[in-house]
């Protein structure tokens, strides 16, 4: 179990992390979240998952920015914290959320397959009714 002190310390982290770069990074137009942090017992590494929704081109850009500027992010977080020992962030792309929303657009094309699945299924059924009903119409009129 972690303990309550890097707890806080990974907390205290992602919201200064996040912070800074929704004040002072652009990003035209991407959506970068900082989803979690974990911290070394020893404090020595801080692993920061970062999700970014944006175009795939887009995307490539935002990580090329986000690594290039790891030491300008490593020294607001030193200044911002005043920790005894800063972590060395190390960004890693988290892809959960990526991953989310394919399965739910999945999900999407499913009940759209379901459904017209269920609209043929709806559509055979009327037809076949219609020609029984056609069929035991011409035994009455014998």
């Amino acid at each position: 179990m972690r303990s309550k002190r890097l707890a806080q310390v990974e907390d205290l982290l992602r919201g200064v992390i996040a912070e800074e770069l929704s004040r002072n990074w652009d990003f035209q137009g991407a959506i970068v979240s900082v989803t979690h942090v974990v911290v070394a017992p020893d404090l020595s590494r801080a692993k920061v998952l970062v999700s970014v929704l944006a175009g795939q081109g887009d995307e490539d850009r935002v990580w090329k920015r986000l690594l290039s500027g790891r030491r300008r992010l490593q020294k607001h977080v030193a200044r911002e914290t005043q920790l005894k020992r800063t972590p060395v962030l190390v960004l890693e792309r988290d892809k959960s959320i990526e991953q989310g929303t394919r399965v739910l657009q999945i999900m999407k094309e499913l009940e759209r397959e379901e459904g017209r699945n269920t609209s043929e299924k709806e559509e055979e059924d009327a037809g076949e009714r219609g020609r029984t009903e056609d069929s035991g119409d011409s035994h009455l009129d014998s």
